[in-house]
């Protein structure tokens, strides 16, 4: 099985990575409006990081059921 497929059936840690991520960007655009600096990416790279885990979804979610259904037979 893929690492990326083992990362995403562990939705309680892929969940986990993806808030602290975004917390982390959180942190940064705060800094920077403080300091009176430009934040303008810091909102494409929130988007980038939220498309980068649903293709996972895509990728690997109808997998995952798959595997489900089929280990139920």
């Amino acid at each position: 099985m893929p690492i990326l497929q083992q990362f995403y059936i562990q939705e309680e840690m892929r969940n986990a990575v993806k808030e602290y991520i975004l917390n982390h960007l959180k942190e940064i655009t705060i800094k920077k409006a403080f300091n009176g600096e430009s934040t303008e990416g810091i909102c494409e790279a929130k988007n980038t990081l939220q498309n980068a885990f649903k293709q996972l979804d895509d990728t690997y979610g109808a997998k995952t059921q798959t595997n489900a259904v089929n280990s139920n037979e």
